[in-house]
């Protein structure tokens, strides 16, 4: 049996975490050990999975966590820098072709971020709207 992630994208405002989109992430075993350590080791995970943030997480997301509690496991969430941690490994680890795009390629058509892409945010944040305060992708896994 597979195993499949689904993930929410929430963005802070005004100090509030607030839900923006699902993120349509293709199944890739790399990328999810790489996340959280599911279909893999755990010694290679960005992180251990964190669990949902239930103090600030936005009430959409913990309505699809709640909607999935039967199923769901290795529940976590990456911030910002974590996210291009794990864009900038699988670019240098999985590619034999230089240019090609990771974010995309696993995020399927998801990812773009009032116009512009969730990976450069950080770097080009005076293109964004300026109430952004923060980014960040919650999620978890079903098989």
């Amino acid at each position: 049996m597979g195993c499949d992630i689904h993930a929410h994208i929430e963005i802070k405002v005004d100090d509030e975490w607030l839900y923006y989109a699902p993120a349509n992430i293709q199944r890739d075993y790399r990328v999810f050990e790489k996340m959280a350590g599911v279909r893999g080791e755990l010694r290679f995970a960005i992180s251990p999975p964190k669990g949902i943030p239930d103090n600030d997480a936005s009430k959409m997301t913990l309505l699809h966590a709640q909607n999935a509690m039967s199923y769901k496991h290795s529940d976590s969430w990456l911030s910002y820098e974590e996210y291009v941690i794990l864009i900038d490994y699988l670019t240098a680890n999985y590619s034999s072709n230089r240019h090609y795009d990771w974010e995309h390629s696993f995020l399927g058509d998801f990812l773009y971020l009032f116009g512009g892409s969730f990976y450069n945010w950080g770097k080009y944040k005076d293109e964004y709207p300026d109430f952004i305060q923060d980014i960040r992708i919650i999620f978890w896994f079903d098989n």
